[in-house]
């Protein structure tokens, strides 16, 4: 059987040294974990990432790549002088097979049986057996693909200096034979050839070209078929200025870099130097004594270059052994070769900004592992310190918030809990946007976009953002949101806009609604989803982990990346422009692209001042606290931008009698900065709760005016938060259908045969509908199309009045909706105009007894795009009864932005747009 290197055994001086698999190193029987390593004058040390280079005192170089690949390197003083395996180095190859015996033998197996080295290993048989290729034929055609690679063109420049034949036969040999990877048996054999052409000057970079061998370079290094063994890490440089430079395949820094001893690649001229066993910094210098006086020695390159000093440097520069005696070690000091800019004290030990300085002096310092107690001058371990965090001290077992998490303070360190916090993109003033992933910029498009839009198998969400211009400077800001969640084969959409009725509280099948302080929070609690909205400018959209990598639009795409945030719906590479990015998510083509992002305060410098003054509250001790928590410059710029762009409306204040007054009525309610999202417990809600409040508690709060707390075992009546009532006598609402509302218990239909009741959000039935024998009547129709129009207003309508009337005539009523009549109800209708709802261009609506919605104190949509809706969660108060007409106008022309906006039929102050 084929047979390989396992172990390369080195003897020398009575030193034992041991490569072996895996690059591990067996010194005189102790493993050796870190390298480079000195034993005896032997230096072992790696060369590249693929080899290990021994190198003995005698001048000896073995080469070993750690799998089966082993040079051994030899100086002309060894010419005549050996034996073994490798021959007798004379230049005579004909007695290259001398045996300890003194003969020489004519073959390979007889020679190499008497260069064993246990006596008790058996004799390999010298019989004549089939070449591997031979016996396993169906591995030859493989073979022959991989090494024919030898004798291609990727090795053609070689070919004339290496000759590939007898690697091609090893190759086949291996690959015959091989009961391992591919990778296991090609890549040395080809590795072999091509060092053999790197040693005659020819580089082939081959591994990119065979798949099977391709190495991967860690921590910024590159691949080289011919690197500098020299100059691998900065100790390399710093220990062997006299290296003889030889080819080493692997992984290396690239050229005029060096390891540093993290491993990490750095610019040689950051390396350190050493002298009596001291490390020194780059561009040290010390005063050292020479053959003719004083030196001055810079660390340069890793190497020490010294010249005469003169007697300023010999001031400026002290001699290092004058200042070991100075450092105090009872209080934990030790001399340094590089003092820091700044001690790492017990105050700023957590901060990331510690650094050398750009010319070294020699000092003293708090030993490893202890740091600077500047209050009584000594050094103590970390745990003796109290915590710090954001530029302020905790002391033990305090706790602060970090998102999400908790932090305590435990020995001077800071213990966190490790729980996956949900990410937020926000939108808020004139077109400002941070991405999940924290990516700022400004982006000023006047059209509907996407905001974020995110696909999870059935369930998916988008929400789209309108802005609209919110001045004369090109400024645009979000005018209206809306959201679309989608579960399975459910669709809802849910539209934000300051045109628009915010309902009080609105549950449906995966969508609550509902207000709190200055917000509108929207939440789809099973999806992880929830947006946040001022009512004027702030949107924030908030999605849980799940979500990660599977959302797009202007919030970015969440894969903790910001650098590629900028993707347009293609996707591919992120865009650099912010103008690009933001046009690429427009939902409309025919908006206009944005305008590039211009200095409002230079185009109206006469608001700089002003702006800057209203804005400067920010930097005040107002906000101090915040200061170290969320950075200052970002939203202090942006609020000058707006203050300056701000020339519609109302400018800039914050949150006094003088600055954004917030007014509370105090009997029933206190202004506080922080509430929490979560919906108050209340006779409607008792059901629902639970639920509502599911993902709510990890919500951040909002600012607004929190309702006083109703006295125990009472909740509020409604979400109107004014009158408190005894919970068991709350009957919460179950469920609303067909716009009537009904509570817990309450019977929704019934007939001799059977009754359904309402239960926890269902309708619950007892028995089956009685049948009927009245004849079915088929009619046969597409798409409700009226057969004539006939234009004017049609009669009045109420709908809903009927089907009351032919429903449960106990239930009382405490919505009304009257929706847009279909053309198959206006034909039924006598002595009335008719027509489909795209030609309807005008509603009027009144109660029955003749009043407008205007004049009632009630929540009333009157509209072409929905009828009529009347809702009410007073259970005391029910909405009116209404009826609606709808003018029809069949002369009326489909709408299209290309054609310019027409007259109204009825009303010459509107118009058709």
């Amino acid at each position: 059987l084929p047979s390989c290197t396992k172990t390369v055994t080195i003897r020398i001086n009575g030193q034992e040294i041991k490569l072996k698999q895996n690059h591990d190193l067996v010194v005189n029987g102790k493993d050796i974990t870190k390298i480079p390593y000195n034993v005896a004058g032997v230096d072992i040390r790696a060369v590249s990432s693929i080899f290990l280079q021994v190198e003995l005192p005698n001048g000896v170089e073995v080469w070993w790549d750690g799998v089966t690949r082993v040079y051994i390197d030899l100086p002309g003083t060894f010419k005549q002088k050996t034996r073994g395996l490798c021959g007798t180095f004379n230049n005579n190859q004909k007695d290259d097979f001398l045996t300890p015996e003194d003969d020489i033998e004519p073959s390979v197996v007889p020679f190499a049986n008497k260069w064993k080295t246990s006596e008790t290993c058996n004799d390999v048989p010298e019989v004549l057996s089939n070449h591997p290729c031979d016996v396993n034929l169906h591995k030859k055609s493989t073979a022959e693909k991989h090494c024919s690679k030898l004798k291609s063109d990727l090795f053609k420049d070689c070919h004339w200096q290496v000759d590939p034949e007898q690697y091609y036969q090893d190759c086949l040999y291996d690959m015959c034979s091989c009961e391992y990877k591919v990778s296991k048996c090609l890549c040395p054999t080809i590795s072999a050839y091509a060092l053999e052409c790197s040693r005659q000057g020819v580089n082939v970079d081959w591994r990119n070209d065979i798949r099977e061998c391709g190495v991967h370079c860690p921590g910024g290094q590159k691949y080289q078929t011919c690197g500098n063994s020299c100059t691998r890490t900065c100790q390399d440089i710093a220990l062997r200025p006299e290296c003889k430079r030889e080819c080493a395949e692997g992984c290396n820094c690239p050229e005029g870099e060096a390891l540093d001893e993290n491993g990490e690649c750095i610019p040689i001229g950051q390396c350190k130097c050493q002298h009596e066993g001291i490390d020194y910094p780059a561009a040290y210098k010390e005063i050292r004594p020479g053959t003719k006086g004083l030196q001055l020695c810079t660390c340069l390159n890793a190497l020490w270059h010294c010249k005469l000093a003169t007697v300023q440097e010999i001031q400026e520069y002290p001699r290092a052994n004058d200042l070991k005696a100075k450092c105090d070690a009872s209080r934990n000091f030790e001399f340094t070769t590089c003092e820091d800019v700044e001690p790492v004290t017990c105050k700023n030990m957590h901060r990331n900004d510690h650094y050398s300085p750009a010319v070294c002096h020699s000092g003293c310092k708090c030993k490893e592992g202890y740091v600077l107690d500047t209050r009584n001058k000594r050094c103590v371990k970390p745990t003796d310190c109290p915590c710090q965090h954001g530029g302020r001290s905790y002391r033990e077992n305090a706790i602060v918030q970090n998102d999400c998490n908790t932090c305590t303070c435990k020995n001077g360190k800071w213990s966190c809990t490790d729980r996956q916090c949900t990410a937020e993109c926000s939108a808020w003033g004139d077109s400002h946007y941070k991405t999940f992933d924290g990516k700022s910029f400004d982006y000023q498009g006047q059209c509907d976009y996407v905001l974020a839009k995110g696909n999870l198998g059935t369930d998916s969400f988008d929400v789209t953002i309108q802005n609209v211009p919110c001045g004369t400077l090109g400024t645009s800001c979000s005018k209206s949101i809306t959201i679309r969640i989608t579960s399975g084969e459910e669709n809802e959409i849910i539209t934000l806009a300051n045109d628009k009725t915010i309902p009080k509280l609105v549950t449906k099948a995966h969508v609550t609604v509902r207000e709190k302080g200055l917000f509108v929070i929207v939440e789809a609690p099973d999806m992880g989803l929830v947006i946040h909205w001022d009512k004027g400018t702030r949107v924030y959209v908030k999605v849980n982990p799940k979500w990660k990598g599977k959302i797009k639009g202007l919030c970015g795409n969440y894969n903790d990346n910001e650098e590629d945030d900028f993707q347009t719906p293609s996707g591919g590479l992120s865009e650099v422009s912010a103008k690009i990015f933001g046009d690429s998510w427009r939902l409309q083509t025919y908006c206009p692209e944005a305008l590039e992002v211009s200095d409002t305060c230079a185009d109206r410098p006469d608001r700089k001042v002003w702006a800057l003054k209203k804005c400067g509250i920010l930097k005040t001790s107002l906000f101090a606290p915040c200061h170290s928590e969320v950075p200052l410059d970002a939203y202090f710029d942006r609020c000058v931008f707006d203050a300056c762009a701000c020339d519609q409306g109302g400018d800039l204040k914050w949150r006094s009698q003088h600055l954004c007054p917030i007014q509370c009525d105090e009997r029933c309610a206190k202004y506080s900065p922080c509430i929490s999202t979560c919906p108050q417990e209340t006779c409607d809600n008792l059901l629902t709760n639970s639920k509502l409040t599911k993902n709510c508690g990890e919500d951040t709060c909002v600012e607004g005016c929190n309702p006083k707390p109703c006295p125990p075992d009472q909740v509020y009546l409604n979400d109107s938060y004014i009158d408190c009532v005894p919970r068991n006598t709350c009957k919460p609402i179950c469920m609303e259908l067909d716009g009537v509302t009904y509570y817990e218990g309450d019977l929704v239909e019934e007939d001799d045969c059977h009754s359904c009741y309402c239960s926890r959000g269902e309708k619950i039935c007892k028995g089956q509908p009685c049948t009927t024998t009245e004849p079915t009547i088929f009619t046969t129709h597409q798409h409700e199309q009226v057969q004539q129009c006939v234009s004017g207003w049609t009669s009045w309508i109420n709908q809903d009045r009927e089907r009351i009337a032919k429903g449960n005539k106990k239930k009382k009523k405490l919505n009304d909706i009257e929706p847009l009549p279909t053309p198959l109800l206006l034909s039924t209708l006598e002595n009335s105009s008719r027509c489909s709802i795209e030609q309807m261009a005008d509603i009027e609506c009144l109660t029955v007894d003749g009043k407008h919605p205007k004049d009632l104190d009630f929540d009333v949509e009157c509209s072409l795009e929905r009828g009529l809706v009347c809702k009410t969660t007073n259970s005391r108060r029910p909405c009116p009864d209404f009826k609606i007409k709808v003018l029809c106008s069949c002369e009326l022309e489909s709408c299209s932005v290309l054609t310019p906006n027409k007259e109204h039929p009825t009303d010459c102050h509107k118009f058709l747009q």
